[in-house]
């Protein structure tokens, strides 16, 4: 009945007496269910209740009886539902609720019901709207809200509504101003407010119009004046008084 004790059943269960009876009632000790259920008698009854056990349910849901039913409850369980959904039942009905289980819909969105409809409401869960935006349907009208959800604007902005309006609100999303600043409107007039976003300022000055007045103000900002000091005014007068702001002075100072 100790975590530490293992052994093993054998023959006629010649070893364990509770072999056939009960599963080890600890998290660390593991078992398995072969052949007609011979070793343990509650292997096809229940998965186990703790969330470093595993197990899998193998042919005509041999092993467990509520894998076909539920997927896990907790968080570190991993399972996947292949051929027609034979494992999991909520597997073609709702996404998992919890952030670190991942999953995937594929053909004619087969397994997940809200594939098509919303895209993952939790920071950590990535997809991708591929072809005529067949999983998500808020994919061509607005970009992720939360910051970890990365996505592009391709083509005509076919992708996100807001790619030529605005560019992230939040710090980790990234994106670029190509063309004619055909993705961003405010791309020529303000620099990113926020320290981890990044650009550049090319040709006559035609993304940011506070290039040439400022030096960026946030410390990971990063830029060179060159030429004729075309870019940065402060550039011949002061060095950037941030800590990782880095650029040099040529030509005369």
């Amino acid at each position: 009945s100790t975590t530490s004790n293992s052994g093993s059943s054998t023959g006629s269960n010649a070893q364990w007496t509770n072999a056939p009876t009960e599963a080890p009632s600890t998290t660390s000790n593991s078992g398995s269910s072969t052949g007609s259920n011979a070793q343990w008698t509650n292997a096809p009854t229940e998965a186990p209740s703790t969330t470093s056990n595993s197990g899998s349910s193998t042919g005509s849901n041999a092993q467990w009886t509520n894998a076909p039913t539920e997927a896990p409850s907790t968080t570190s369980n991993s399972g996947s539902s292949t051929g027609s959904n034979a494992q999991w039942t909520n597997a073609p009905t709702e996404a998992p609720s919890t952030t670190s289980n991942s999953g995937s819909s594929t053909g004619s969105n087969a397994q997940w019901t809200n594939a098509p409809t919303e895209a993952p409401s939790t920071t950590s869960n990535s997809g991708s709207s591929t072809g005529s935006n067949a999983q998500w349907t808020n994919a061509p009208t607005e970009a992720p809200s939360t910051t970890s959800n990365s996505g592009s604007s391709t083509g005509s902005n076919a992708q996100w509504t807001n790619a030529p309006t605005e560019a992230p609100s939040t710090t980790s999303n990234s994106g670029s101003s190509t063309g004619s600043n055909a993705q961003w409107t405010n791309a020529p007039t303000e620099a990113p407010s926020t320290t981890s976003n990044s650009g550049s300022s090319t040709g006559s000055n035609a993304q940011w119009t506070n290039a040439p007045t400022e030096a960026p103000s946030t410390t990971s900002n990063s830029g060179s004046s060159t030429g004729s000091n075309a870019q940065w005014t402060n550039a011949p007068t002061e060095a950037p008084s941030t800590t990782s702001n880095s650029g040099s002075s040529t030509g005369s100072n």
